[in-house]
């Protein structure tokens, strides 16, 4: 197998874990959760709506110190705000709103963008999920909890390359 076969097979088994991951836990979930420090990274919010007949009409996503968003991709059917500190260069996304959606129950509202962290380490972040009956969760408490704040664990390269090569058997990996 090729190393551009694994990178695919590698790609679409993550894409899985992460829709069942998702489903299994019904809780707000940021994939990858660990990822490489200092790098430019596709990220993906997930946000099932777990009450029965209503439907997630907004999310609110707060973005911690050192994580720095530098593109939102676009998501059909939802309008976009964004939250910003400073000014020209050294502005930086605080939150980012999606309203105007409308996802049932059972379904997951589906959030990308690129983003990078200052350095290795543990970053939470608070998700507020507002719902069609005027109700809201906030996900931020800590991980055994009923409403887990969605976190990365940003690695140096040769911490993430290693967990790499111990579970996939890769031994070099393209970023």
């Amino acid at each position: 197998m090729t190393v551009r076969s694994r990178m695919l097979v590698l790609t679409a088994t993550a894409g899985t874990a992460l829709a069942v991951a998702a489903a299994a836990f019904a809780h707000a979930q940021l994939a990858p959760s660990v990822t490489l420090a200092a790098s430019d990274v596709l990220y993906t919010l997930v946000v099932p709506t777990e009450k029965e007949g209503v439907t997630t009409t907004r999310v609110v996503l707060a973005v911690p110190a050192g994580f720095t968003i530098g593109a939102i991709v676009a998501a059909p059917g939802w309008t976009r705000q964004v939250e910003r500190s400073g000014s020209g260069e050294e502005a930086a996304i605080e939150r980012i709103s999606w309203t105007g959606g409308a996802i049932p129950s059972g379904e997951e509202a589906i959030f990308q963008f690129v983003a990078a962290t200052q350095s290795a380490g543990d970053y939470v972040f608070s998700v507020e999920q507002g719902y069609s009956d005027g109700s809201l969760v906030t996900w931020n408490g800590p991980e055994a909890s009923e409403t887990p704040a969605p976190t990365v664990e940003a690695r140096r390269s040769e911490e993430h390359t290693s967990e790499l090569q111990s579970r996939f058997g890769i031994s070099y990996a393209v970023f």
